[in-house]
């Protein structure tokens, strides 16, 4: 708009949205005493989770931005998802998956038994999947209530980053060379390589309906390809360093990413168009979770806090 302040963008769906420009963190969460891992919003979206290389598991009231509860574990923990409102799935210090109970006496659960820290942790809400990788290639695959793996492989290469189909059927590894593989989670059998990447993958992620995988690549750019025949569909390039996290809104109409360049930028993954740029981390951007109703973001970094951050409001269509 004339302004300089604010975009309008409009939608198929006959929607327009006034974006501003100018967006502030709505609350800086700060209490962890190290970088921040991972951080997830429960199912009804009231309630925040974050993991932290400070050996804790913190709880937050994600509209006040409040801290509510804090979970000792007995060391570093990379990854954390909600199950419902009231359970976490935590990577525990082992590497397991761990279903936890902070809110009530129900005994924790621990999942097989982990390959050291994973280089990556899912959990799928409407699955009721459990994905967990390992630098070494080993994958486990469990389907709660079981705690034993109902996939137990190694995959080749060094893996660094993986995703979980939204129906739970396949998942999607990325290594250090490039290579982006999406294997059936009944059998462990690829079924479709995607080729375009050229550099080491930091992050995966599947849209909400399952037709589009996104990468990020340690070369700074973001690739998206179509889950059913392998196709590149679009390239995004914008950040100053590389990309290391991702997430799609619950509509997919939105792509977030943050970077170790300190921002987190929100995309048009259709058009393949950057809509605006968040600033106000002080070091790398570690984590992303948008909330259930998709008008909020949570990002994480290396400089100890979460930031909620609220990037639109309705516009008159």
């Amino acid at each position: 708009l004339a302004d300089g302040h604010h975009l309008l963008s409009g939608s198929e769906d006959r929607s327009a949205r006034l974006w501003s420009l100018d967006v502030l963190p709505v609350h800086s969460l700060v209490g962890h005493e190290d970088w921040v891992t991972a951080v997830s919003f429960s199912e009804d979206g009231s309630r925040l989770a974050s993991t932290s290389r400070d050996g804790t598991v913190r709880i937050w009231d994600a509209a006040d931005g409040s801290a509510l509860l804090t979970i000792p574990l007995a060391g570093a923990s990379d990854d954390v998802a909600w199950r419902g409102n009231d359970s976490l799935v935590i990577a525990a210090p082992s590497g397991a998956p761990m279903l936890a109970h902070p809110f009530d006496e129900r005994p924790w659960s621990v999942y097989g038994e982990g390959s050291g820290a994973p280089t990556s942790m899912h959990f799928s809400s409407t699955s009721e999947t459990i994905l967990a990788t390992y630098a070494s290639g080993h994958t486990l695959f469990f389907r709660p209530p079981l705690r034993e793996p109902s996939l137990d492989l190694t995959l080749p290469g060094e893996v660094f980053s993986s995703a979980i189909h939204p129906d739970g059927s396949r998942f999607a590894v990325g290594d250090l060379t490039g290579r982006v593989e999406i294997y059936d989670s009944s059998t462990g059998r690829s079924v479709r390589r995607l080729e375009g990447a050229r550099a080491a993958i930091t992050a995966l992620a599947f849209d909400h309906r399952g037709g589009t995988l996104a990468a990020c690549t340690e070369n700074r750019r973001i690739l998206l390809w179509s889950v059913e025949d392998g196709t590149l569909r679009t390239t995004l390039e914008g950040h100053e360093n590389q990309p290391t996290t991702l997430a799609f809104t619950p509509n997919d109409r939105r792509l977030i990413s943050g970077s170790a360049d300190s921002t987190v930028r929100i995309w048009d993954p259709l058009a393949g168009e950057s809509l605006l740029t968040l600033r106000g981390h002080d070091a790398a951007v570690t984590a992303l979770a948008v909330s259930p109703d998709g008008t909020c973001i949570a990002s994480a970094s290396k400089d100890h806090t979460i930031r909620i951050w609220r990037t639109h409001r309705p516009a008159r269509q």
